[in-house]
């Protein structure tokens, strides 16, 4: 008669099955041929899309939490050893922008202050075929630079492998909180070791070129289906959807697709909005990115601005924003960033003064869809703060207010928002068609189309109005909610 197991061989038994899916996930493999190389990931660790406006690093990964407040990162960078110099007469704004660098140690200098490349080791990296080739390694403790005033800067313990070819330059970045050193290190150099080379060179702008487009909007719309693709084929768990003027590039769970296709629906209905109230003056050829984060972890791994709920990047073309969990305030920084979206390409790539813009991009975060329509609703965030400061006489005097520079209205934030909402808001629900004042918001937007020229937008709108009278107007209405009279 067989004896049942007992409580020793069953932890042994336990142990080793751990132990085994630990391995298995030690052993995790991301195998990258568009770049040449394979190479093994921490465990846990998960995927995370590269920004556009990043020319070297190909790969990304990042620990789902921070441990001891700093994040935990691992990056592969490919440098083109032999790139040729752009001319500044002749090179893209791209380029100009974020300029290409030969070397890891060159692209440090200015990605990496404080980072200090010394008494390297060795490591092996496999070549196809079997060989090895010795890459450079470095083990050491790394503090950014930075102002002192703001206490002494933060430890990473960091691991760097620099693989260098003919050619070309592999970096392989492995980072954490020097505080949990001897949790990952061993783990780091493990990574560092799997790097292998793979048989073909990187395939990046080598393959079949596309057939050409038959218009500027189909070039457009092509190369947010490639961006878009390309993160969905990189990097696990991420997926996209179109429709006429957006591509929705996402981590949220297939499983919650209803979700991007409600916001998908809300995206298209307050864009018909904004084409209504600021029509463009040609067609509009670009076809945007919005990249909605499923969460503030993913959105801050990727590399939101600490404190905000999305952002729009005019140099990489996209819309960047996270689930949260209440609807109508997701709804609203949806409403507000995909309008800075909107009035850059309108305007012809260029933004309006930051009243004019953030104050509209609140007018429209206010805003409510019903069915297919988006409507223009109170912000109710901004509704309390601006009557506060109305009443107490705290806020900031219009002649001043309107040419408040992006530095000045952020130093104020709270207050500065609230107010440009309740201008806006005021200038477009506030007066009644046929008064004079109901030319302000169009003759700014006229004139900056036709000229590119922010003061003159402003002069021109403003040049016959009377800005006391329009001050005591504007309180009176959101104090009290009265209308201007003709």
């Amino acid at each position: 008669m067989r004896r049942a197991p007992g409580p020793a061989y069953g932890l042994a038994l336990l142990l080793l099955l751990l132990g085994a899916a630990r391995a298995a996930l030690a052993q995790a493999t991301y195998v990258d041929e568009k770049y040449g190389y394979t190479i093994r990931t921490v465990p846990k660790w998960e995927g995370v899309p590269v920004q556009p406006t990043e020319p070297h690093t190909v790969a990304k990964w990042a620990a789902p939490r921070d441990e001891r407040g700093l994040p935990g990162r691992m990056f592969v960078h490919l440098f083109e050893v032999r790139t040729d110099d752009a001319d500044p007469a002749t090179a893209d704004l791209q380029r100009l922008l974020f300029p290409r660098a030969r070397s890891f140690q060159e692209w440090a200098e200015r990605h990496r202050s404080g980072l200090k490349l010394e008494a390297p080791g060795t490591v092996d990296v496999k070549m196809p075929g079997g060989g090895v080739v010795k890459a450079s390694l470095y083990e050491l403790t790394y503090a950014p630079e930075r102002d002192p005033r703001f206490g002494p800067p933060p430890a990473y313990f960091t691991v760097i492998a620099l693989i260098a070819l003919p050619e070309r330059q592999y970096a392989v970045e492995l980072l954490c909180a020097e505080a949990v050193r001897r949790k990952y290190r061993n783990t780091f150099l493990q990574v560092v070791q799997s790097f292998t080379l793979l048989g073909s060179e990187p395939k990046d702008n080598k393959e079949e070129p596309a057939p050409r487009p038959n218009s500027a909007r189909e070039a457009a719309r092509e190369e947010a289906r490639r961006r878009a693709s390309t993160d969905a084929e990189r990097v696990a768990g991420w997926w996209y959807v179109e429709s006429e003027n957006y591509f929705i590039v996402t981590n949220t769970p297939v499983k919650k697709k209803a979700r991007i296709t409600e916001l998908h629906a809300q995206l298209e209905a307050i864009r018909a909005l904004y084409q209504r109230d600021f029509p463009p003056p040609k067609p509009i050829d670009a076809v945007s990115i919005v990249r909605v984060c499923k969460d503030h972890e993913s959105y801050r791994q990727y590399g939101g601005p600490a404190g905000s709920g999305g952002y729009w990047n005019a140099g990489a073309k996209e819309l960047v924003l996270f689930h949260r969990g209440e609807k109508a305030f997701a709804r609203g920084v949806l409403f507000h960033e995909a309008f800075h979206q909107y009035i850059y390409y309108a305007c012809g790539e260029i933004n309006p003064h930051i009243w004019y813009n953030e104050g509209h991009a609140d007018y429209y975060g206010g805003a409510e869809v019903i069915g297919s329509r988006a409507l223009i609703r109170p912000n109710r965030a901004r509704v309390d703060t601006i009557r506060g400061a109305l009443r107490a006489g705290t806020y900031v005097p219009l002649p001043e207010f309107l040419r408040y520079s992006q530095r000045q209205y952020y130093a104020n934030a709270g207050l500065c928002y609230a107010q440009g909402w309740s201008l806006a808001y005021f200038l477009n629900q506030g007066i009644e068609a046929g008064h004079p004042w109901s030319r302000i918001v169009p003759t700014y937007y006229k004139t900056l189309v036709e000229t590119g020229d922010g003061e003159k937008a402003l002069q021109a709108a403003f040049q016959q109005v009377d800005l006391g009278a329009l001050d005591a107007a504007w309180k009176e209405f959101i104090i009290d909610k009265r209308m201007v009279r003709a």
